[in-house]
């Protein structure tokens, strides 16, 4: 798949989007844009799981897609981008403080979105383990990519508990992130080791990869698979 890559302000290159980026943006007011940065993972997962779709032409442009340049190009400017975001969220997805958007809320917005434009997108949410493995072989063979939820800690969401999120460098895995409570876009494609399956990810604006294992374990021990699992589609 054509990846997305995103020309921030300060000229560097991100790996998809940010929700921290919506902290400083000047579109809306100061109190949405510090909601949207700390609780704005759903809404970053929506953009660019639509906008990858639509850059590898499994989805037609609509007339929200075509304000950002990107098709033919090889990035997105940031300012476009963080302009489609905030379409999205006013238009199909709110957003919450603290709460951030639930999973069915999730799947619910994506297929307004497609209703609005006659696409034949279709989303739901998985709600157990078996359908999780069932869903994740699906997108393994297909080379597709899904948004993934990491749960939070369930029955205590204070608990703590977590999971690692990987770089892949000098053939290792090095933890540089924790995750829980969480949307990220996984891209379609595994690495497989000898510690593990690895699902290649986008979070954070940044590359990189969850252990399946751990996060089958997280969820037995710690969350939920109502809580933690994969939007499943239908294109």
């Amino acid at each position: 798949m054509n990846m997305i890559r995103i020309h921030r302000k300060d000229g560097s290159f991100s790996f998809f989007g940010n929700q921290a980026w919506l902290k400083s943006s000047p579109l809306i007011s100061q109190r949405r844009a510090d909601i949207l940065s700390k609780s704005g993972c759903g809404l970053v997962s929506m953009g660019d799981f639509l906008l990858l779709l639509t850059k590898n032409i499994l989805l037609p442009e609509t007339p929200l897609t075509e304000k950002v340049s990107f098709i033919k190009n090889d990035k997105i400017e940031e300012k476009e981008y963080l302009s489609f975001l905030l379409l999205l969220y006013r238009i199909y997805l709110p957003v919450f403080p603290k709460i951030g958007v639930q999973s069915y809320m999730l799947s619910h917005a994506i297929n307004h979105y497609s209703e609005n434009y006659n696409l034949l997108l279709h989303a739901h949410w998985e709600t157990t383990q078996t359908a999780f493995l069932k869903t994740l072989q699906k997108f393994l063979e297909e080379g597709q990519p899904a948004i993934v939820g990491i749960g939070q800690n369930f029955p205590n969401p204070f608990a703590g508990h977590s999971i690692p999120f990987y770089s892949f460098k000098n053939g290792d895995f090095i933890s540089s992130d924790r995750l829980r409570s969480h949307y990220l876009l996984f891209l379609g494609d595994q690495i497989i080791s000898p510690k593990g399956h690895f699902l290649h990810a986008a979070s954070w604006g940044k590359e990189g990869y969850f252990c399946l294992e751990e996060f089958l374990e997280y969820n037995r021990r710690y969350s939920g698979f109502r809580y933690g699992n994969i939007m499943s589609y239908s294109l």
